[in-house]
């Protein structure tokens, strides 16, 4: 039994790391590099992963100490002691591996294991990973390092996986960007009010312009040749939503008119519906 002084000196040890991690900025790996570094000195550990659900397998995604060296190993989620507080949604211990059927005898064969403790990382009642601390002594964590995990396992649930969706939208809209401007016809973000937010070089060229920017100056409106062709295109997009291979004629910035082909999503913005679309010469 931990007493008083242990007990209040290792909650603010996980308030430090807890101050460790919110202080990563939202960057996944930094995040899970602090994890494991803090948790091998918060338990006493020989090392500490962050492990993460692949299907039906469990991947080392980041470690420290004795299981740096073993990151990317890959082992079934059933017959795992990883696998089944995954299953359980609860901390599990095994004080020594040696006999213990619940544990993967071939992977703590190959890290040299002997004690391990493991907790679930929940997001909304969702597994999205392990918080794994082990040891090459049998015996070696108390229950002040268990309680210690549960603690810590809920305020890195939730920075890890907000982290990771913070780190999928950047993907996302990097992603996005590399297409938008590399694009070789042109693309466009427009506004159904007719306010043009973004469009690329294709395009610009497309309507005749040195550079994008002059276009932005202007509006979607003047980009057709009556305001009425406009709005039959809008009336078309707002019944269906996404419009393909629709004709149009357009405007150029010297007055000319030019037949093209257009695709177009009629998107939700903030306040605004959006248009984000294509065109092409017909």
């Amino acid at each position: 039994m931990p007493s008083q002084l242990d007990l209040a000196a290792r909650l603010a040890a996980i308030v430090e790391t807890q101050g460790a991690i919110a202080s990563a900025d939202l960057d996944l790996e930094k995040i899970r590099h602090i994890v494991v570094t803090e948790v091998i000195a918060l338990t006493g550990a020989d090392g500490a992963v962050v492990e993460s659900l692949r299907d039906d397998e469990i991947l080392y995604q980041t470690a420290a100490g004795s299981l740096a060296p073993h990151v990317g190993t890959l082992f079934d989620v059933e017959g795992s002691l990883s696998g089944l507080c995954i299953r359980q949604r609860t901390m599990l211990r095994s004080d020594d591996v040696e006999g213990d059927p619940r544990v993967n005898h071939e992977i703590t064969s190959v890290t040299g294991s002997r004690s391990i403790i493991v907790v679930p990382l929940l997001h909304h009642d969702e597994a999205i990973g392990v918080l794994k601390v082990v040891s090459t002594r049998p015996h070696h964590f108390s229950d002040l390092d268990a309680y210690s995990m549960q603690l810590l396992a809920g305020f890195v649930a939730a920075s890890v996986a907000h982290a990771s969706i913070y780190e999928a939208k950047a993907l996302s809209e990097a992603r996005f960007r590399l297409l938008f401007d590399r694009n070789i016809v042109g693309a466009f973000w427009t506004t159904t009010d007719g306010r043009i937010l973004e469009v690329n070089d294709a395009f610009a060229a497309l309507f005749g312009y040195e550079a994008k920017d002059d276009i932005l100056k202007g509006t979607s409106w003047e980009l057709h040749p009556t305001r009425a062709d406009r709005e039959r295109m809008l009336s078309t997009l707002r019944e269906q939503k996404t419009i393909t291979h629709y004709p149009l004629r357009v405007k150029k910035h010297d007055g000319s008119f030019i037949d093209v082909i257009v695709n177009i999503d009629l998107v939700a913005g903030n306040g605004a519906s959006l248009l984000l679309g294509t065109i092409a010469l017909r």
